[in-house]
Protein backbone atom coordinates (compact mmCIF):
# COMPACT_ATOMS: atom_id res chain seq x y z
CA UNK A 1 0.00 0.00 0.00
CA UNK A 2 1.61 3.33 -1.03
CA UNK A 3 1.93 5.73 1.92
CA UNK A 4 1.97 9.56 1.81
CA UNK A 5 5.47 11.04 1.60
CA UNK A 6 5.01 13.24 4.69
CA UNK A 7 3.47 10.55 6.87
CA UNK A 8 4.34 10.76 10.59
CA UNK A 9 4.51 7.10 11.49
CA UNK A 10 4.41 7.61 15.26
CA UNK A 11 1.15 9.59 15.02
CA UNK A 12 -0.55 7.37 12.46
CA UNK A 13 -2.71 4.29 12.69
CA UNK A 14 -4.37 1.89 10.30
CA UNK A 15 -7.95 0.71 10.74
CA UNK A 16 -9.12 -2.33 8.76
CA UNK A 17 -12.86 -2.95 8.41
CA UNK A 18 -13.88 -6.33 6.97
CA UNK A 19 -17.43 -6.93 5.74
CA UNK A 20 -18.05 -10.58 4.86
CA UNK A 21 -21.21 -9.70 2.93
CA UNK A 22 -23.19 -6.83 1.47
CA UNK A 23 -25.65 -7.16 4.35
CA UNK A 24 -22.82 -6.83 6.89
CA UNK A 25 -21.53 -3.74 5.08
CA UNK A 26 -24.96 -2.10 5.25
CA UNK A 27 -25.38 -3.08 8.90
CA UNK A 28 -22.03 -1.48 9.73
CA UNK A 29 -23.26 1.74 8.10
CA UNK A 30 -26.43 1.70 10.19
CA UNK A 31 -24.29 1.35 13.32
CA UNK A 32 -22.29 4.41 12.26
CA UNK A 33 -25.44 6.47 11.67
CA UNK A 34 -27.25 5.52 14.86
CA UNK A 35 -24.15 6.29 16.93
CA UNK A 36 -23.31 9.60 15.25
CA UNK A 37 -22.63 12.09 18.06
CA UNK A 38 -24.48 15.25 17.01
CA UNK A 39 -27.97 14.15 16.05
CA UNK A 40 -29.75 17.07 14.35
CA UNK A 41 -33.06 16.33 12.63
CA UNK A 42 -31.38 15.38 9.34
CA UNK A 43 -28.89 13.06 11.05
CA UNK A 44 -31.56 11.45 13.21
CA UNK A 45 -33.87 10.85 10.23
CA UNK A 46 -30.96 9.58 8.13
CA UNK A 47 -30.23 7.05 10.87
CA UNK A 48 -33.80 5.82 11.22
CA UNK A 49 -34.54 5.59 7.49
CA UNK A 50 -31.80 3.14 6.50
CA UNK A 51 -32.18 1.17 9.74
CA UNK A 52 -35.87 0.63 8.95
CA UNK A 53 -35.19 -0.16 5.28
CA UNK A 54 -32.48 -2.67 6.16
CA UNK A 55 -34.55 -4.27 8.91
CA UNK A 56 -37.41 -4.67 6.41
CA UNK A 57 -35.07 -6.40 3.97
CA UNK A 58 -33.81 -8.73 6.71
CA UNK A 59 -37.37 -9.55 7.76
CA UNK A 60 -38.26 -10.42 4.17
CA UNK A 61 -35.34 -12.86 4.18
CA UNK A 62 -36.37 -14.30 7.55
CA UNK A 63 -33.23 -13.04 9.27
CA UNK A 64 -32.80 -11.21 12.58
CA UNK A 65 -29.61 -9.13 12.38
CA UNK A 66 -27.40 -9.02 15.46
CA UNK A 67 -28.41 -6.30 17.89
CA UNK A 68 -31.96 -6.07 16.49
CA UNK A 69 -33.66 -8.76 18.54
CA UNK A 70 -35.85 -6.02 20.12
CA UNK A 71 -36.32 -3.46 17.31
CA UNK A 72 -38.93 -1.36 19.12
CA UNK A 73 -36.41 -0.70 21.90
CA UNK A 74 -33.67 0.14 19.39
CA UNK A 75 -35.86 2.63 17.54
CA UNK A 76 -37.48 4.23 20.61
CA UNK A 77 -34.79 6.83 21.51
CA UNK A 78 -34.49 7.97 17.88
CA UNK A 79 -38.25 8.27 17.49
CA UNK A 80 -38.38 10.35 20.67
CA UNK A 81 -35.55 12.57 19.47
CA UNK A 82 -37.06 13.17 16.04
CA UNK A 83 -40.50 13.86 17.48
CA UNK A 84 -38.92 16.31 19.95
CA UNK A 85 -37.46 18.25 17.00
CA UNK A 86 -40.93 18.91 15.59
CA UNK A 87 -41.72 22.60 15.96
CA UNK A 88 -44.89 24.02 17.55
CA UNK A 89 -46.01 24.67 13.95
CA UNK A 90 -45.65 20.88 13.38
CA UNK A 91 -42.84 20.97 10.82
CA UNK A 92 -39.12 20.29 11.05
CA UNK A 93 -35.96 22.29 10.50
CA UNK A 94 -32.39 21.28 11.21
CA UNK A 95 -33.06 21.78 14.95
CA UNK A 96 -36.26 22.30 16.93
CA UNK A 97 -36.03 26.10 16.93
CA UNK A 98 -34.68 26.34 13.38
CA UNK A 99 -36.59 27.70 10.42
CA UNK A 100 -39.07 25.32 8.78
CA UNK A 101 -37.52 23.37 5.91
CA UNK A 102 -39.73 21.35 3.52
CA UNK A 103 -36.88 18.98 2.64
CA UNK A 104 -36.10 18.16 6.28
CA UNK A 105 -39.81 17.84 7.05
CA UNK A 106 -40.29 15.37 4.19
CA UNK A 107 -37.22 13.43 5.39
CA UNK A 108 -38.54 13.32 8.97
CA UNK A 109 -41.98 12.18 7.85
CA UNK A 110 -40.42 9.41 5.77
CA UNK A 111 -38.30 8.23 8.70
CA UNK A 112 -41.27 8.08 11.06
CA UNK A 113 -43.40 6.41 8.38
CA UNK A 114 -40.92 3.61 7.80
CA UNK A 115 -40.63 2.85 11.51
CA UNK A 116 -44.42 2.95 11.94
CA UNK A 117 -44.84 0.58 8.97
CA UNK A 118 -42.63 -1.92 10.79
CA UNK A 119 -44.88 -1.61 13.85
CA UNK A 120 -42.30 0.11 16.06
CA UNK A 121 -43.34 3.78 16.05
CA UNK A 122 -45.86 4.12 18.86
CA UNK A 123 -48.51 6.81 19.50
CA UNK A 124 -46.05 9.73 19.52
CA UNK A 125 -44.84 8.87 16.02
CA UNK A 126 -48.40 8.47 14.76
CA UNK A 127 -49.39 11.86 16.15
CA UNK A 128 -46.30 13.52 14.69
CA UNK A 129 -47.11 12.01 11.29
CA UNK A 130 -50.65 13.36 11.32
CA UNK A 131 -49.70 16.88 12.39
CA UNK A 132 -46.60 16.93 10.18
CA UNK A 133 -48.64 15.89 7.13
CA UNK A 134 -51.06 18.77 7.72
CA UNK A 135 -48.13 21.18 7.96
CA UNK A 136 -46.61 19.79 4.78
CA UNK A 137 -49.84 20.38 2.82
CA UNK A 138 -49.54 24.09 3.54
CA UNK A 139 -45.90 24.16 2.51
CA UNK A 140 -45.58 22.19 -0.72
CA UNK A 141 -45.40 25.49 -2.60
CA UNK A 142 -42.23 26.36 -0.66
CA UNK A 143 -40.28 23.76 -2.65
CA UNK A 144 -38.86 26.06 -5.28
CA UNK A 145 -37.23 23.76 -7.85
CA UNK A 146 -38.11 20.69 -9.89
CA UNK A 147 -35.26 18.70 -8.35
CA UNK A 148 -36.45 19.72 -4.89
CA UNK A 149 -39.97 18.58 -5.75
CA UNK A 150 -38.63 15.17 -6.77
CA UNK A 151 -36.83 14.86 -3.43
CA UNK A 152 -39.94 15.82 -1.47
CA UNK A 153 -42.40 13.50 -3.24
CA UNK A 154 -39.99 10.56 -2.98
CA UNK A 155 -39.98 11.00 0.80
CA UNK A 156 -43.73 11.61 1.09
CA UNK A 157 -45.15 8.78 -1.02
CA UNK A 158 -44.44 6.14 1.69
CA UNK A 159 -47.04 7.94 3.86
CA UNK A 160 -49.71 6.90 1.38
CA UNK A 161 -49.01 3.22 2.08
CA UNK A 162 -50.05 3.49 5.73
CA UNK A 163 -53.48 2.16 6.81
CA UNK A 164 -56.34 4.60 6.16
CA UNK A 165 -53.94 6.92 4.35
CA UNK A 166 -56.65 8.39 2.10
CA UNK A 167 -58.61 9.45 5.19
CA UNK A 168 -55.65 10.60 7.28
CA UNK A 169 -53.64 12.27 4.53
CA UNK A 170 -56.19 13.04 1.81
CA UNK A 171 -55.20 16.67 1.10
CA UNK A 172 -51.52 15.77 1.15
CA UNK A 173 -52.15 12.86 -1.23
CA UNK A 174 -53.73 15.30 -3.68
CA UNK A 175 -50.76 17.62 -3.39
CA UNK A 176 -48.30 14.76 -3.90
CA UNK A 177 -50.20 13.61 -6.99
CA UNK A 178 -50.14 17.07 -8.53
CA UNK A 179 -46.47 17.57 -7.76
CA UNK A 180 -45.59 14.11 -9.12
CA UNK A 181 -47.32 14.98 -12.38
CA UNK A 182 -45.41 18.24 -12.75
CA UNK A 183 -42.12 16.49 -11.97
CA UNK A 184 -42.81 13.82 -14.59
CA UNK A 185 -43.58 16.48 -17.19
CA UNK A 186 -40.23 18.13 -16.38
CA UNK A 187 -38.32 14.83 -16.65
CA UNK A 188 -35.94 15.99 -19.40
CA UNK A 189 -34.73 18.83 -17.17
CA UNK A 190 -34.23 16.79 -14.01
CA UNK A 191 -30.79 15.99 -12.63
CA UNK A 192 -29.82 12.30 -12.35
CA UNK A 193 -30.59 12.37 -8.61
CA UNK A 194 -34.04 13.84 -9.21
CA UNK A 195 -34.75 11.37 -12.02
CA UNK A 196 -33.97 8.49 -9.68
CA UNK A 197 -36.10 9.94 -6.88
CA UNK A 198 -38.98 10.65 -9.26
CA UNK A 199 -38.81 7.12 -10.68
CA UNK A 200 -38.96 5.61 -7.20
CA UNK A 201 -41.90 7.85 -6.30
CA UNK A 202 -43.80 6.82 -9.45
CA UNK A 203 -43.43 3.13 -8.69
CA UNK A 204 -44.61 3.78 -5.12
CA UNK A 205 -47.65 5.56 -6.58
CA UNK A 206 -48.41 2.54 -8.75
CA UNK A 207 -47.53 4.25 -12.04
CA UNK A 208 -45.21 1.61 -13.39
CA UNK A 209 -45.16 2.71 -17.04
CA UNK A 210 -44.10 6.25 -16.12
CA UNK A 211 -41.57 4.88 -13.62
CA UNK A 212 -40.07 2.76 -16.40
CA UNK A 213 -39.74 5.79 -18.68
CA UNK A 214 -37.96 7.73 -15.96
CA UNK A 215 -35.66 4.76 -15.32
CA UNK A 216 -34.74 4.60 -19.00
CA UNK A 217 -33.77 8.29 -18.94
CA UNK A 218 -31.75 7.67 -15.80
CA UNK A 219 -29.88 4.68 -17.24
CA UNK A 220 -29.02 6.71 -20.34
CA UNK A 221 -27.07 9.11 -18.10
CA UNK A 222 -25.08 6.42 -16.28
CA UNK A 223 -21.29 6.32 -16.50
CA UNK A 224 -19.12 3.25 -16.33
CA UNK A 225 -15.50 2.97 -15.24
CA UNK A 226 -13.29 0.25 -13.86
CA UNK A 227 -15.10 0.36 -10.52
CA UNK A 228 -18.59 -0.12 -11.92
CA UNK A 229 -21.74 1.71 -13.00
CA UNK A 230 -22.49 5.07 -11.40
CA UNK A 231 -24.01 8.52 -11.93
CA UNK A 232 -22.44 11.98 -11.72
CA UNK A 233 -23.21 14.54 -9.04
CA UNK A 234 -26.02 17.05 -9.43
CA UNK A 235 -24.78 20.44 -10.61
CA UNK A 236 -24.55 23.08 -7.88
CA UNK A 237 -27.70 25.13 -7.38
CA UNK A 238 -30.63 25.63 -5.07
CA UNK A 239 -30.75 21.94 -4.14
CA UNK A 240 -27.01 21.34 -4.08
CA UNK A 241 -27.34 20.09 -0.49
CA UNK A 242 -28.41 16.74 -1.97
CA UNK A 243 -27.19 14.79 -4.97
CA UNK A 244 -23.45 14.15 -4.75
CA UNK A 245 -22.19 11.29 -6.91
CA UNK A 246 -22.48 8.62 -4.20
CA UNK A 247 -25.94 9.77 -3.11
CA UNK A 248 -27.14 10.00 -6.72
CA UNK A 249 -25.87 6.50 -7.47
CA UNK A 250 -27.60 5.20 -4.34
CA UNK A 251 -30.90 6.77 -5.43
CA UNK A 252 -30.43 5.14 -8.83
CA UNK A 253 -29.85 1.74 -7.19
CA UNK A 254 -33.10 2.12 -5.22
CA UNK A 255 -35.01 2.96 -8.38
CA UNK A 256 -33.44 0.10 -10.33
CA UNK A 257 -34.16 -2.42 -7.56
CA UNK A 258 -37.79 -1.30 -7.27
CA UNK A 259 -38.62 -1.03 -10.98
CA UNK A 260 -36.40 -3.70 -12.57
CA UNK A 261 -35.31 -5.98 -9.71
CA UNK A 262 -33.82 -8.62 -12.04
CA UNK A 263 -31.65 -6.13 -13.95
CA UNK A 264 -28.07 -7.40 -13.77
CA UNK A 265 -26.67 -3.86 -13.94
CA UNK A 266 -27.57 -3.45 -10.27
CA UNK A 267 -24.58 -5.63 -9.33
CA UNK A 268 -22.21 -3.19 -11.02
CA UNK A 269 -23.84 -0.28 -9.16
CA UNK A 270 -23.40 -2.11 -5.85
CA UNK A 271 -19.73 -2.76 -6.66
CA UNK A 272 -19.13 0.94 -7.36
CA UNK A 273 -20.81 1.98 -4.11
CA UNK A 274 -18.88 -0.61 -2.10
CA UNK A 275 -15.65 0.83 -3.45
CA UNK A 276 -16.56 4.32 -2.22
CA UNK A 277 -16.97 3.36 1.43
CA UNK A 278 -14.55 4.84 3.96
CA UNK A 279 -14.45 2.71 7.09
CA UNK A 280 -18.05 1.98 7.98
CA UNK A 281 -19.68 4.86 6.14
CA UNK A 282 -19.92 6.87 2.92
CA UNK A 283 -18.66 10.47 3.07
CA UNK A 284 -21.32 11.90 5.46
CA UNK A 285 -24.57 11.03 7.25
CA UNK A 286 -26.54 12.58 4.38
CA UNK A 287 -24.74 10.36 1.87
CA UNK A 288 -24.54 7.22 4.02
CA UNK A 289 -28.32 7.14 4.66
CA UNK A 290 -29.42 6.91 1.00
CA UNK A 291 -26.57 4.51 0.24
CA UNK A 292 -27.74 2.01 2.85
CA UNK A 293 -31.34 2.40 1.67
CA UNK A 294 -30.17 1.58 -1.86
CA UNK A 295 -28.33 -1.48 -0.61
CA UNK A 296 -31.36 -2.50 1.47
CA UNK A 297 -33.64 -2.20 -1.58
CA UNK A 298 -31.17 -4.34 -3.52
CA UNK A 299 -31.19 -6.95 -0.73
CA UNK A 300 -35.00 -6.85 -0.54
CA UNK A 301 -35.09 -7.83 -4.21
CA UNK A 302 -32.53 -10.59 -3.56
CA UNK A 303 -33.37 -11.97 -0.10
CA UNK A 304 -30.91 -14.84 -0.46
CA UNK A 305 -28.06 -12.31 -0.24
CA UNK A 306 -29.29 -11.14 3.17
CA UNK A 307 -28.34 -14.50 4.68
CA UNK A 308 -25.02 -15.54 3.12
CA UNK A 309 -23.28 -18.75 4.13
CA UNK A 310 -19.53 -18.27 3.64
CA UNK A 311 -16.69 -20.63 4.42
CA UNK A 312 -13.08 -19.50 4.70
Amino acid sequence: VPLPAGLLAEDSRVSLDLSPSLAAMALSGVHYLLNYPWGCAEQTANGMLPAAALLGAFQRAGVTPPGWEAPAERFAPYVRRLVSFQSPECGWGWWRDAEFDPHITALALDALTRVVRLGHGGPAAEQALSSGARRMVRSLHEVRSEDGEAFVIAHLTPLLELPNATIRFGPLAEGIGGMATSVFEARERLSPAALALAARARIDLGRKEQAQRLLELLLARAERDGAGLHWPATAAGYDAWFGDDIETTAYALSALAAIAPADARAESVVAWLAGRRTGGYWRSTRTTGPTIIGLADYLAARPEEAKPDYRL
